[in-house]
């Protein structure tokens, strides 16, 4: 790989990185129009790698040109580069972009070109965009494997779906705009042309969480079901059952200490309002059961019989 092109690719990476960071913070407002922004930067930063190297390095390439063939430039004298969409319709002309990564970038330009008319609530238009973001991300991984023979499962490049938290106790009905009703139907449709592609390119990732039993510590119990009958197994405080757990325990300073300083960690516990919109309200705690790694290290373990 040229300097030219390798500078590119470092830069369209970090791009993806910062993208991704955004966009799994939890309660990150604006951050699906943030990870679009960061997204499709590191996008035209990739193609315009790939349109240099297959230019044979020439940076000079990639400039806009007038019809006497001088160089366009913007007002601080910089040469004015092609953008996404002509790279993407090139390249894919040319047999080197897959289609189902051009559609995913176009309806990806469409959320950050009318990210002022979405809010985020819970939608099937935020399910789509999930989607549609999760496509990005692993075509990208893909597209600078294929490119670049450059592998980046090292940075665990991923999105955390949205289904990792437990599910309101109430959920406020959602009616989309005009805006949004039209745009998830562009959506959809697009979605239902994608055609398979041995090459692994998508145009927006399905996202499924599936319940499975487990005996591993750090599997989280949870019942989904209408069934009043079915037995409940809730995270709670209570049923962690630390009596039972170790012989030396005891509802002390050292306990509580353990305990709060983990409910500030949303890998151990996750506070949940009655009333999301209100940080006053009413709330409950839920507790990971890998909080117990914690108290392990502070209490003996009864042996087994």
């Amino acid at each position: 790989m040229s300097a030219n092109a390798n500078e590119l690719v470092e830069r369209a990476v970090a791009a993806m990185v910062v993208a991704i960071d955004a966009y799994n913070r939890p309660a990150y407002p604006y951050r699906g129009e943030t990870f679009a922004i960061l997204a499709l930067n590191a996008w035209e930063l990739l193609l315009k790698a790939k349109w240099i190297a297959k230019h044979s390095d020439c940076v000079e390439s990639m400039y806009k040109k007038d019809k006497q063939g001088q160089i366009k430039r913007n007002r601080s004298g910089n040469p004015l580069t092609y953008g996404l969409s002509y790279l993407t319709q090139h390249l894919a002309e040319d047999g080197m972009l897959h289609h189902n990564v051009r559609s995913n970038l176009d309806l990806l330009s469409e959320v950050r070109n009318v990210a002022v008319h979405f809010r985020h609530r819970e939608s099937e238009l935020t399910r789509r965009l999930q989607e549609l973001s999760m496509a990005c991300v692993r075509n990208f991984v893909i597209a600078v494997q294929d490119w670049f023979h450059t592998d980046l499962t090292q940075l665990n490049l991923y999105l955390m779906p949205l289904s990792f938290l437990p599910p309101p106790s109430s959920v406020e009905g959602v009616q989309l705009n005009a805006e949004e009703e039209q745009f998830l139907s562009f959506l959809n449709q697009t979605a239902r042309a994608e055609e398979n592609s041995e090459l692994g390119y998508h145009i927006m990732v399905k996202v499924e969480i599936r319940f499975v039993q487990s005996e591993q510590a750090q599997a989280l119990p949870v019942r989904v079901t209408d069934d009043p009958d079915a037995p409940a197994v809730r995270l709670t405080e209570e049923q962690m059952q630390c009596q039972q757990r170790y012989s030396n325990f005891k509802i002390k300073d050292t306990y509580h200490n353990i305990r709060k300083r983990l409910e500030n960690d949303g890998n151990y516990c996750y506070v949940r309002f009655l009333d999301p919109s209100n940080p006053v309200s009413k709330s409950k705690k839920f507790y990971n059961p890998k909080i117990l790694q914690e108290f392990d290290k502070e209490y003996e373990k009864k042996q087994e019989e």
